[in-house]
């Protein structure tokens, strides 16, 4: 569960990351429109491309991370499930309830 929590953390972070360069983005984007077509300018894009790019993919791969540990969790739940469903008769409880 913990690793869950970290996970679920690190997404926050790096959505909010994400969101401050889209931001960021924009508002270079409105300021420098006119000058946009400058040589120096190009580059400035380009690396705020590379980050974007570069956040999302860092994004994509903690939300598959924390997808594989959910379903960890929920196989390591149903295995518990079933060892104290066969240990319940053992000890005299109901197995159904």
């Amino acid at each position: 569960m913990d690793d869950i929590d970290a996970l679920e953390r690190r997404i926050a972070a790096a959505l909010e990351r994400l969101r401050g360069a889209a931001t960021q983005l924009a508002e270079h984007e409105t300021a420098e429109a006119p000058a946009s077509a400058a040589s120096g300018q190009a580059a400035g894009d380009d690396s705020q491309t590379r980050a974007m790019r570069k956040l999302r993919r860092a994004n994509t791969n903690l939300q598959a991370e924390l997808e594989a540990l959910r379903e960890k969790q929920a196989r390591d739940a149903a295995e518990l499930d079933a060892l104290i469903a066969e240990l319940k008769p053992l000890i005299g409880e109901d197995p159904n309830g």
